[in-house]
């Protein structure tokens, strides 16, 4: 579960809805936060690879990044994109 105030992921329509298995986590804390803190956690899709969706992450709290990274998803029941042409 995302910390209350959490949004912005694009992870519901990069998979579909389908679930997916962390496959790679490489994250790096910028900040040190003690609570009380409202996080806002943010992933965009960067690339598709197969089966593999990779997100670029980040948590802010206030105006400070607090956390930076890639999360990697194995999402094995989402349609492959078609090949262009």
């Amino acid at each position: 579960d995302a910390p209350e105030g959490a949004t912005g992921s694009s992870l519901p329509s990069a998979t579909g809805g389908a679930e997916g298995y962390l496959a790679h986590v490489d994250v790096r804390f910028r900040e040190t936060v003690a609570p009380p803190v409202s996080l806002r956690l943010r992933s965009t899709l960067a690339r598709t690879m197969g089966a593999l969706r990779q997100f670029d992450v980040e948590a802010t709290a206030g105006n400070r990044m607090a956390a930076q990274g890639v999360l990697v998803l194995h999402c094995p029941d989402v349609p492959r994109p078609p090949e262009p042409t």
